[in-house]
């Protein structure tokens, strides 16, 4: 992406040079007015995948020794504490029910709209909703282990996990950039040499057209730029994709 900045930069500022102050002016604006775009489809991708984290819990309600109930933030929690998940509440942590029959609205996790019912001895996942009644639970995992941070973090990741064609494009760019403005000045100068000096301008313009017109913006934001919008309209219908790459072999499915 930078790369791209790099000849749109030189173009500019060589049509600056040649007074070619309307070229100049288009340039950045058509690049800027691009952005713009971009900035725009990103953000709003950016904004869905973080509407998940309303599937994180950020409290429990431990059962002290004593009996009481005190609400502690979840990094507080410690494996075997036990705690009471009170009706339409989040549970906030993997934990084993022991006493209690109740049922869980899981779709946060699953996908699945049927409630499950779960009852002593059965494990509830942290991001799952309780039923209407109350049910206590002994935590197995701390929050750093439990099922709903590791779906969270996999998604925020997502980025990182390139498919091949970005991964390529990437290659790409780092070995035509160079190309493209050692062709430039190759173009300015060898003709220059040729024809003389007083056709200088002619080809150092017709060099700047190049740049441009080779800059490769549609490569290297365009590309990225849908795995990201994809991962984010995914996560917007509650699919939770991991990365590009799997987006990659969705493709080859065929059952």
């Amino acid at each position: 992406y930078e790369r791209s900045h790099i000849l749109m930069s030189v173009a500019t500022i060589g049509a600056i040079i040649l007074h070619e102050f309307p070229e100049a002016l288009a340039v950045l604006m058509f690049y800027r007015v691009g952005n713009y775009f971009e900035d725009m489809a990103v953000n709003k991708s950016k904004r869905t995948i973080s509407a998940l984290m309303s599937i994180r819990p950020d409290s429990a309600n431990i059962i002290k020794e004593n009996g009481s109930i005190e609400r502690v933030d979840i990094s507080k929690v410690k494996i075997n504490d036990n705690i009471i998940i009170n009706p339409f509440e989040k549970v906030p942590l993997d934990s084993i029910i022991y006493e209690g029959e109740s049922w869980l609205d899981t779709k946060a996790l699953t996908g699945e709209s049927m409630p499950k019912a779960v009852k002593i001895g059965d494990e509830v996942l942290a991001g799952t909703i309780n039923g209407d009644v109350s049910i206590k639970a002994k935590v197995i995992r701390e929050y750093a282990e439990s099922s709903v941070a590791k779906i969270l973090k996999l998604v925020q990741d997502s980025q990182n996990r390139k498919a091949n064609i970005e991964q390529l494009i990437s290659r790409f760019a780092g070995i035509y950039t160079p190309i493209v403005v050692f062709g430039a000045i190759a173009l300015t100068i060898i003709p220059t040499l040729i024809y003389g000096r007083e056709f200088f301008n002619n080809w150092f313009q017709r060099s700047l057209t190049l740049l441009v017109v080779s800059c490769p913006c549609a490569f290297m934001v365009g590309i990225p730029l849908t795995y990201f919008s994809s991962i984010g309209r995914a996560s917007k219908l509650g699919i939770m994709v991991k990365g590009g790459v799997f987006l990659d072999l969705l493709s080859k499915v065929q059952t």
